[in-house]
């Protein structure tokens, strides 16, 4: 006679985002990269090669709205779709506005805020431009496809079972549960740690 089991094994796997440990506020952030602008966007080509810069999020590239949840663009992909003149519009100093957060709603295309920079007047901008927070965030979704910086993590679950009339029915989930890091994240730098790091200053 085939002994039959005690406990039944659930394995998971899900992605956690990984979280940038800075303990400044997003406004400083904010202004550490838009004073360094121009001394990112040169040097594309070298923070392309460096995962802990390329993959930081600043968490200040915001782009989403009702319905759905916003989520953010980092650092390397911002600056290279920048490069790429996306997220760009022409400013009234007739230099380049550069688009860094848009959220609404993505049913009426109505825009809450659309926050633009431009650094040939460093003014900052918050424009209210129908249509466009759909198309925006159909782009920054498109531009972090694959490009996350995420572990993840393997969850193992034992459930207790019993049998009646050698019917197996599952127990409530016991609280024995085992979490297994499959592939860890990167570890990003911190605004600071990237700008010393650039090499053109």
């Amino acid at each position: 006679m085939t002994e039959k089991p005690a406990w039944k094994v659930i394995e998971t796997i899900y992605h956690v985002e990984y979280i940038n440990p800075e303990k400044i506020s997003s406004e400083d952030i904010c202004n550490s990269i838009f004073r360094n602008f121009i001394l990112i966007k040169y040097n594309l080509n070298f923070i392309k090669n460096l995962p802990e810069i390329y993959l930081y999020n600043p968490e200040i590239f915001i782009f989403g709205g009702i319905p759905v949840k916003r989520f953010s663009v980092y650092l390397g992909p911002m600056f290279e779709a920048w490069s790429n003149n996306q997220f760009c519009e022409r400013c009234d100093c007739r230099g380049v506005r550069y688009t860094f957060t848009c959220g609404g709603s993505l049913l009426s295309g109505s825009v809450g805020f659309q926050k633009s920079y431009c650094p040939d007047c460093n003014k900052f901008f918050n424009h209210k431009i129908h249509g466009s927070v759909g198309y925006y965030f159909c782009l920054a979704r498109k531009l972090m496809n694959g490009r996350h910086n995420m572990a993840d993590i393997k969850r193992t679950i034992t459930t207790p079972i019993i049998y009646t009339d050698n019917r197996p029915i599952e127990q409530p989930i016991a609280s024995k549960v085992s979490e297994e890091t499959i592939g860890p994240p990167i570890k990003t730098l911190g605004i600071a740690e990237i700008i010393n790091k650039l090499p053109i200053s």
